[in-house]
């Protein structure tokens, strides 16, 4: 397996984990805050952060095979700002990171 494959399956696992903990996030504010009637909002980071999971989970079975893929970590970005979630955001970056780094490793594989 390629470093390019390896690092992108890795951020692929990343971003289900910033998923999975954006997910949580909302949905606990959904559930507290349906009451005054501004609930409602939290619905779309909610939806965001699943679409960021399945984006994740098809990094982490496609490895670098999915190109187009690799900027949805900055979904789970927008999705952490509007969620104020920072620990998730951090996972992002990292997401983020290791992506580049499976860009840069996939050209520097393709030209050997």
């Amino acid at each position: 397996m390629q470093t390019s494959d390896v690092l992108t399956r890795v951020s692929g696992g990343v971003m289900m984990l910033a998923a999975i903990w954006n997910g949580i996030f909302s949905f606990l504010m959904f559930i507290t805050m349906i009451w005054v009637c501004v609930g409602a909002w939290w619905l779309v980071p909610m939806v965001l952060a699943v679409v960021e999971f399945f984006c994740g989970l098809a990094m982490v079975v496609l490895g670098h095979n999915v190109r187009p893929l690799a900027f949805s970590p900055f979904l789970g970005l927008i999705v952490s700002l509007c969620n104020l979630n920072i620990m998730a955001l951090f996972m992002d970056f990292v997401a983020i990171g290791l992506g580049v780094g499976g860009f840069v490793t996939y050209d520097a594989d393709a030209d050997d």
